[in-house]
């Protein structure tokens, strides 16, 4: 993909994991694990924005509408920015929200003096469900 400008993927048996630069400097770390408890753990790193303290669901929806418009490989990632931004009201930092039945987002923030690591987990069947 042409606006990547760093790409390096390892992997073990029940693992992947994947560090991503692109050319506006965003810098991503996407983790994957499991089989019956899927996980994906997404980390940007992102400059920490002005004044106050922002909405940090609707920025983490931004991240995922960005990568969902790098490539048609990555088009599919338009609909978790979609996800986190009509949930946004339920979101609470480092609390899972069930966005569907057995389907959790949960995002936190670990701020870095400019720098601000913003951690989306997307996960299927990790939490005990409310929607059966």
């Amino acid at each position: 993909m042409e606006s990547v400008l760093k790409h390096n993927f390892e992997s073990t048996a029940q693992e992947g994991n994947e560090n991503i630069l692109f050319d506006n400097q965003l810098n991503v770390e996407i983790e994957q694990s499991g089989c019956d408890h899927i996980r994906q753990v997404f980390k940007f790193w992102i400059e920490k924005p002005g004044e106050g303290e922002p909405n940090w669901y609707f920025l983490a929806a931004e991240q995922f509408a960005y990568l969902s418009n790098i490539s048609k490989e990555t088009k599919i990632l338009g609909i978790w920015a979609d996800v986190i931004e009509s949930n946004a009201s339920q979101f609470k930092l480092s609390k899972p929200v069930e966005v569907d039945s057995g389907f959790f987002v949960k995002i936190d923030k670990i701020v870095e003096d400019k720098k601000v690591i913003l951690v989306v987990e997307l996960s299927q069947n990790l939490y005990p469900s409310n929607k059966n």
